[in-house]
């Protein structure tokens, strides 16, 4: 076993010559290397180690050279441009590219039009693929958008994002539930299906399907739509909700029912 005081500009070989291959320890206060395990320890406040455009910050870092995996500990920063992941602990394997972050997980990633954060206990992403999946407990953030659930599954290429497992979300104020909530982040359009039920204090509305436009500030309740304000109530097939004005248009045949 050798060990280092002081690392810097070091240079480790993964099985090949190419520079892709290569993994630089840019700063390390102690490093412990196996010759016979090809294991390398790394201390440091924090630890950096790069490969390509990707580098990874943590306190203790663990790099096992025959399997090619990284796995960092105690505050852990993945970074790459336009894209952060931070968590507790994190698994990286370095030929495929996936990462699994456990503990206070968080991505944000840089989108056209604003960043996107999503927060788990434990986020399993593929950096090549560009996407993630995240359970637990999980929240997403962007622009005047949120949504909650037990899971999601973020495609950054795509920008979409979809929830399950009890999802709910909300938008300018208007709070969303539904079986399956899926965003369309570039677009700003939510899609909502399966027990569809919508509030914001002054309606209350059920449907099958909801398509909630940010852009337009507009929330199109499709399939069964029932509306309830005050005492008042509707039904359709189709309801459009401008909540901005708190509007309501009916597609094709409606019944209304006011009481007096």
């Amino acid at each position: 076993m050798r060990s280092l005081g002081v690392l810097l500009g070091f240079l480790l070989l993964v099985g090949s010559s190419t520079a892709q291959a290569v993994i630089e320890v840019v700063d390390a206060q102690v490093a412990e290397l196996d010759e016979g395990t090809g294991i390398l320890q790394l201390l440091g406040d924090p630890v950096r180690v790069r490969r390509g455009e990707v580098e990874l910050r943590a306190p203790r870092v663990h790099y096992d050279r025959n399997r090619r995996i990284l796995t960092a500990e105690e505050g852990v920063e993945l970074l790459r441009p336009g894209e952060r992941l931070t968590a507790h602990r994190l698994r990286f394997e370095l030929d495929s590219q996936r990462a699994e972050a456990q503990g206070d997980a968080t991505v944000a990633r840089d989108l056209e039009e604003g960043t996107a954060v999503l927060q788990a206990p434990y986020v399993r992403a593929d950096l090549r693929a560009q996407r993630a999946e995240a359970t637990g407990g999980v929240r997403c953030v962007y622009r005047e958008g949120r949504l909650w659930a037990r899971s999601l599954s973020m495609d950054w290429a795509a920008g979409e994002a979809v929830a399950e497992g009890d999802p709910e979300g909300t938008v300018e104020g208007v709070q969303i539930a539904a079986g399956r909530l899926r965003a369309d982040l570039r677009r700003r359009v939510l899609y909502g299906t399966g027990g569809v039920r919508i509030t914001d204090g002054r309606i209350v509305a059920t449907a099958q399907e909801l398509e909630a436009r940010s852009a337009e500030r507009l929330a199109v309740l499709r399939g069964g739509v029932e509306v309830v304000r005050g005492r008042d109530r509707l039904t359709a097939s189709e309801v459009w909700y401008a909540y901005a004005e708190g509007t309501l248009r009916t597609v094709g045949r409606a019944r209304v029912v006011v009481r007096l």
